[in-house]
This record gives structure tokens, sequence and C-alpha cells, in this order.
């Protein structure tokens, strides 16, 4: 069974969480994903805790079924190199700070004089030109220029950064897209492009609340409430157990009505229409959550608002989450093998693909080791095997000086 992106060679020149995260996604795919790492130290993600068995969990994650090679950019050898390996690619993906890959010689408009059809992408924190261009962003710093973490929180209190990791997960799948569809066109035309991905303007792209304020309106954050829906959000139970539920058409909502033994409330003028209820969020929350503090078990509540068909769900924690039977079911979780150098460890749990292909499903392998396939890439650049050698040990005494 041949594999979307079989016969694809990536020249990864990216660490970290974004980059490599969308570098993976190819991989997943079959693509032959290069990853050009330092030296000695390689992706810092490597040393990074939480570890299992010595391995950073997060970067065998973000890059798993790649080859890893060893080079030193900051070597004209290196980048002679880089470019050999790039000639013979059809993506490059990088995720440095803008300017840092003219630096090294292997920019853009460097790299399309040796390879023209070449699909070339830049990933970074607020994309290659504009007044914060050369500014250094994580994924914290997205959010709060973004105005995502302005609408996120209590009405009176601070702004809140999302509990989970944001802009990096949704620029790599952006990214992913983006040079997807490039290659798409490369196929049609033999055209190959340079692709921009902005972090800042990816996560702005989820922020529908920007477009209210070209009419003319200041979007404030409601917390667990929606602006333009009630009962839409968070509701609390006994002993902190809490759901989320979705009743905000009449028909839903006199149906939760009548649940809760509160008829009255259809016809109450804070509560009787859509608009009305979105006017009185708390006053509409009040007897929602005197109802579910009725129940011992939120679960018995969230049974019986959905066999009447209302849209509601327990909140789980992660711990929850991660065992959950629907995810479990759909493949959200797999096993994956784990690196030679992790000796107590034969596979991981880990998350698993976001999409489900009848034909050519992806395939989740494990990560590489640091410098692992620099013989077998080298080599296919044109050096003996004892020059691969050579070249490794004089950079390995230079990384392991500093």
């Amino acid at each position: 069974m041949s594999e979307i992106f079989e016969g694809i060679r990536i020249a990864d020149f990216t660490a970290h969480t974004s980059g490599p995260l969308a570098t993976s996604l190819f991989a997943d795919l079959g693509a032959e994903v290069i990853k050009v790492e330092t030296p000695v130290n390689g992706d810092d993600t490597r040393k990074l805790p939480p570890f299992n068995d010595g391995a950073g969990t997060n970067f065998l994650w973000n890059n798993r079924g790649k080859k890893s090679i060893t080079l030193d950019l900051k070597d004209p050898e290196g980048v002679e190199l880089a470019k050999k390996l790039i000639m013979t690619s059809d993506v490059v993906m990088e995720n440095f700070r803008p300017g840092v890959m003219k630096r090294f010689g292997l920019d853009y408009d460097e790299v399309v004089k040796i390879k023209p059809d070449i699909v070339y992408c830049s990933l970074s924190a607020f994309g290659q030109y504009g007044p914060m261009a050369g500014n250094p962003g994580f994924d914290v710093i997205i959010q709060a220029r973004s105005g995502v973490m302005d609408m996120t929180g209590e009405p009176d209190g601070m702004p809140m950064k999302s509990g989970v990791v944001m802009a990096d997960f949704i620029s790599a799948k952006d990214a992913f897209g983006a040079v997807s569809a490039a290659l798409f066109h490369k196929f049609r035309t033999g055209e190959g492009q340079y692709i921009d991905v902005a972090m800042l303007q990816c996560v702005t792209g989820m922020n529908l609340y920007i477009d209210q304020v070209f009419l003319g309106r200041k979007p404030h954050r409601r917390g667990n409430y929606h602006s333009s829906m009630a009962p839409y959000g968070v509701y609390k139970g006994k002993d902190g157990q809490c759901v989320v539920l979705a009743a905000y058409v009449n028909k839903h909502y006199f149906i939760l009505c009548d649940l809760m033994g509160r008829p009255d409330l259809k016809t109450d003028p804070k509560t009787s229409t859509p608009a009305a209820r979105v006017e009185n969020l708390e006053y509409v929350a009040e007897p929602i959550n005197q109802w579910l503090s009725t129940f011992d078990d939120i679960n018995d509540a969230v049974k019986l608002l959905t066999d009447h068909g209302l849209v509601c769900s327990k909140i789980l924690t992660t711990a929850e989450a991660a065992v959950d039977e629907q995810l479990n079911a759909h493949g959200g979780i797999v096993e994956i093998e784990a690196m030679p150098s992790m000796k107590n460890t034969k596979t991981f749990k880990a998350r698993g693909p976001w999409a489900l292909y009848s034909k050519t499903p992806a395939k989740l392998k494990r990560a590489c080791e640091l410098g692992e396939n620099n013989h077998e890439i080298l080599e296919q650049l044109g050096m003996t095997p004892e020059e691969v050698d050579a070249i490794q040990t004089r950079w390995t005494e230079k990384y392991t000086k500093k």
C-alpha cells in the first residue's frame, strides 16, 4: 500500500515544537524527513522534561518517523552539505528567527538558485516582515497578542492563557496544510514557491471576535459563558463536578426547563427568548447549577440530558480523557516504538493521528536518535565513510568544548 507522501523528501531545519510537529505530519504519511540538528546537543527538546526512560517526551512525539543528521551550519562545509541535501529534497522547512537562514546562506533567495522548484516554508512567530518580524515569540506571547487571551477568563478577572499549548500546534497544522497545497501546485505546474507562516496570524485567524471589531464593537470575555448563546458553557454540580451544556435554541431550552421542573422559565421575560437569555447569563445559570447539584454523580444528569436530545458532557480531567472509551476506540491513542537508547522501554502510549485515511493510513513511527542517519544520508550526498567520520569527529570536538 502506497503512502500519500511516499517519495517526498523534506529537509527539516526546525526545532522545538511548531516546526518539528509540522514535518512529523509528513513523516506519518510516508515522506522522508531529514532532521538537521546541531552536533552533540541536537534539538533542545531532547533534553527537556518530562522524560520517558531518559528521553524528552515532547521530542519523541514531535519528531516521530524522521531521520537525523548533524551538521554545523556555522561551518562552510556544513552549509555545503546542507545545500546538497536541499538539492535532493522537495521541501525545506525552517523555524529559525527571520534572518538566521540568510546568515547561513540557506534562505529562499539562495536556495531557489540551486533548486528552482523547491517548496520552502518558514514558520516564525510574527512572519518574515513587519515591525515585529525579528522578535522572538513563544506560545503565550502569541496568545497575548492575538486577542485570544483577552477573550479567555472571567469578565471582571485577569485575562487567562489556554491550559494547553495553542499557537505551536495551530501553526504546525497550518504549515502542514500550506506545504501540502504548495506540493499539489508543484505537481500540477512544476513550480515551487515560498511560504511564510506566522504563528500570530494562525492564532488570530481563530479569533472570530476580530470581525466584530470592524463593526464598531468591543468584544470582551464572558468567562464560562458565550457572548451570543445561552445556556452555552460550563455549569457546576455537586462537589465541583462540572458539565458543558448547549441548550440555547428555544426547543432545547424548554426541554431543559421541563427536566429541571422549572416550566415557569419558559415564559419568564428574562429567559423566554434566546436574546433575553444572553442578556441574563447568571440568571440563566443559577437554576441550572441548583438542579445539577441534586445529582451525586454528574454522569446521571448527563445521561438524562442526552437521552432527551440535549448536547452536553461531563468535563473530563486530562487523566480521564487519556483513557476515554471513545477516544481510544477511534484510534486517538496509539503505541509508538521507543528509540533504541531507551533501554527499559519498547513502546509507549501517545496521542494518535488527527485524521483517519481509509486508503493511506498514517503510521506513527519512532523518533530519531541524534545523528543516527549521518552515514546513510551524507554518503548519499557524496561523502566517503571516512569523510563522514572525520567531519563528525571535528564537529563533536568543537561542540563538546563549548
